[in-house]
C-alpha cells in the first residue's frame, strides 16, 4: 500500500472513530469523567502498545525533565479537555458540543488580538498570520489566496 493511502486511511479512521464517540458516550450514560477516564486509559494503552511496536517507548526517558514535564503537563490539559467535551454533550447535545468543539480554535485565534498579550504589540512581518496584519496594520491588506 502506498504511503499516502496509507495516510489517507489513517486519517479517515481516526476521524470516523473521533466523529462516533460522542453517541457512544450519550448512549452509554456514562457520566463525563468516567467517559473521558477510560477514553484517556484505552488511548494511552494503544498509544504505548504502538510505541513498544515501534521501539520507541525507551526514547520517553532520553527526554529532557522540561520536555517530560510539558508533556505530561498536556496530558492533564488534554483529559480536561475530553471531560468538559463529554460534560457538554450532556448539557447541550451532541451536534452544539461537537460544533463548539472544533470552532474554540478558530475563535481563540481570531480573538487573539484583543487579548490582554496581543501580537499587535510586535512587529508584524509578512510572514505574520493575515488576520494580524488586517487588524494591527495602518492599511488594509487582502487575505492571502
Amino acid at each position: 500500500m502506498k504511503t499516502r493511502t496509507q495516510g489517507i486511511l489513517g486519517v479517515a479512521a481516526a476521524q470516523t472513530l473521533l466523529g462516533s464517540i460522542g453517541l457512544c458516550v450519550l448512549e452509554s450514560g456514562a457520566d463525563s469523567v468516567s467517559a473521558a477516564f477510560y477514553r484517556c486509559a484505552i488511548g494511552g494503552l494503544m498509544l504505548a502498545f504502538y510505541c513498544l511496536w515501534r521501539r520507541d517507548l525507551a526514547g520517553l526517558l532520553r527526554l529532557p525533565a522540561r520536555t517530560l514535564t510539558y508533556a505530561v503537563a498536556s496530558g492533564f490539559l488534554m483529559i480536561a479537555n475530553w471531560v468538559l467535551f463529554f460534560e457538554g454533550i450532556h448539557r447541550t447535545g451532541i451536534a452544539v458540543a461537537t460544533i463548539l468543539f472544533h470552532v474554540q480554535p478558530f475563535l481563540s485565534w481570531f480573538s487573539e488580538p484583543w487579548s490582554s498579550v496581543s501580537a499587535c504589540t510586535r512587529p508584524l512581518s509578512s510572514g505574520s498570520p493575515w488576520h494580524l496584519r488586517v487588524l494591527c496594520s495602518p492599511r488594509v491588506s487582502p487575505a492571502p489566496t
